[in-house]
């Protein structure tokens, strides 16, 4: 049996896109790139002001997480591997803004479910952390052997762990990371656990 962690935005979700929709949609003409996104903070595609509105309207948005779209392949790949194992325990992990309806928690697990991401033999939770650096000791102390994220300042941090092995998903966000060891696709990472 395998404890893992998966990172929900960046990983399975594809929050880039919806947040690129929604920045076009409230600043008409602007037209700002999912492409352009080559590093946190969107590339310098918008300032740290129009940023910090987009996380009201967010916030503001009745159930913004559920519209989310899904990198197909990565949610295609967790299912199928979900579908022929048995006993793992698995936790997706995000760091997700609150926004109006119901909790995040509860979005995240209502999307999934419609992703067709679900248990079938296995354990599947969602853990919401206040910020994506909780994550760490999260993942400490539920004993996570393994786990992938986007995120390149996660994935050094867990690399300090000997006994957890930490993949980072290639994104074009983290073309710059030096970590112990980078996947290409969900497939790749999952193929891995033993």
């Amino acid at each position: 049996m395998a404890r893992i962690a998966v990172d929900c935005d960046g990983v399975l979700a594809n929050f880039i896109r919806a947040f690129v929709e929604l920045f076009n949609r409230l600043h008409p003409g602007r037209n700002i790139t999912e492409e352009a996104w080559t590093s946190w903070g969107g590339g310098g595609q918008f300032t740290k002001a129009e940023e910090s509105a987009m996380w009201r309207v967010i916030q503001q948005t009745e159930n913004f997480w559920l519209g989310v779209d899904a990198y197909s392949d990565c949610v295609g790949d967790l299912a199928q591997w979900l579908m022929t194992q048995r006993d793992q325990d698995v936790w997706i992990m995000t760091s997700r803004a609150n926004s109006a309806g119901m909790t995040t928690t509860k979005q995240t697990q209502i999307w999934l479910d419609a992703c067709g991401v679900r248990p079938i033999h296995n354990y599947l939770g969602v853990i919401t952390v206040p910020n994506s650096d909780d994550k760490v000791d999260i993942c400490s102390r539920l004993d996570i052997d393994w786990m992938i994220d986007d995120k390149t300042e996660t994935i050094e941090s867990m690399d300090r762990f000997p006994y957890l092995h930490a993949a980072l998903l290639d994104r074009r966000w983290n073309q710059d990371a030096q970590v112990k060891w980078r996947v290409k696709s969900m497939a790749e990472f999952l193929g891995a656990i033993k």
